[in-house]
């Protein structure tokens, strides 16, 4: 079916089941669904399906944005704290300040640092497992969309096979049964 080309590649989040698909007959046009087996009862409208999908590939996207505001503010504020400590040691060093006011500021100036470098390495860590697995998944699928969009349903089913992220989306995110 045209309309469904994700029918067999994706699990019932209440019994694991593949859904199949099919289309009904409403008043004006007919409306296609991803169900499961008469017994279990779920079904999914199609195109909420497809707007999931979108809206969990925009999530991503806001996350890596978010990562990266953050990284950008943690190195503006270890910048901040680095010209603190010099003007404390300029400071310091012309006789302007105390050598217990120094050694105060450098321990807090220095400790604040010592965190946010952390953090700073922590966002490191998860971006790079971010880039591996996006670039892992780019060769796997380079112009999937494309190629998705231009291709007839079994290129379609064919495609959405190597990306299994979709059954794992649906049960992992507790996408809504249509009643």
């Amino acid at each position: 079916m045209e309309n469904l080309p994700l029918r067999g590649f994706l699990k019932c989040p209440k019994c694991e089941r593949m859904l199949s698909g099919s289309a009904s007959k409403g008043r004006n046009a007919y409306y296609n669904y991803y169900h499961c087996s008469s017994s279990c009862g779920t079904r999914f409208k199609a195109d909420m399906v497809d707007i999931f999908i979108e809206a969990f590939i925009s999530d991503f996207n806001k996350q890596t944005k978010a990562q990266n505001s953050e990284r950008t503010n943690i190195i503006g504020e270890i910048d901040a704290l680095n010209k603190r400590y010099q003007n404390a040691l300029l400071k310091n060093a012309d006789g302007e300040m105390a050598d217990d006011d120094f050694q105060e500021v450098k321990k807090l100036t220095k400790g604040r640092i010592e965190k946010l470098e952390q953090r700073l390495n922590d966002l490191a860590i998860i971006n790079s497992e971010i880039k591996d697995l996006v670039a892992s998944a780019l060769k796997k699928v380079a112009n999937l969309d494309r190629r998705y969009e231009n291709g007839d349903i079994e290129e379609k089913r064919a495609k959405l096979v190597r990306c299994s992220l979709i059954s794992w989306c649906l049960t992992e995110h507790d996408i809504e049964p249509h009643e």
